[in-house]
């Protein structure tokens, strides 16, 4: 499973998004590793270790579109998506967000306070995987 430039899967069925110090025009790199992921064929745990918030619009729609267009096989083999925000009123803002995420493209999204308890959350839904 090597190869990705945004993704590392080195502890499949967990994929951790590296979206640390992104620049734009990164979109295309992960819509080339998330069809790659998808023609696995295999459940997987999308984790997201910090929020991406300067992320450009032209990527932020690119992602989106991409999202709409794959909704079918991402929701079949994406388990969750689980992301870390340890501030409680920016996580209370991303779980607003991550619910109508969650209805727009059919996967859960769940916002953890701590690194903690979202590998506890990854480590059961990986349970359920196996």
């Amino acid at each position: 499973m090597d190869g990705y430039v945004l993704f590392d899967l080195s502890a499949f069925p967990l994929v951790v998004w590296r979206s640390s110090g992104l620049s734009e025009g990164y979109s295309v790199r992960w819509i080339n590793d998330m069809d790659r992921l998808l023609e696995q064929g295999q459940p997987f745990v999308l984790l997201f270790p910090d929020q991406n918030e300067g992320e450009a619009h032209t990527d932020q729609r690119a992602r989106s579109q991409w999202l709409k267009a794959n909704r079918s096989s991402f929701t079949r083999l994406c388990r969750a998506i689980i992301s870390i925000e340890p501030d409680p009123g920016r996580r209370a803002k991303w779980q607003a967000q991550g619910a109508a995420l969650a209805q727009a493209f059919g996967t859960r999204i769940s916002i953890s306070a701590s690194e903690t308890e979202a590998f506890a959350e990854v480590a059961r839904l990986i349970s359920d995987i196996a």
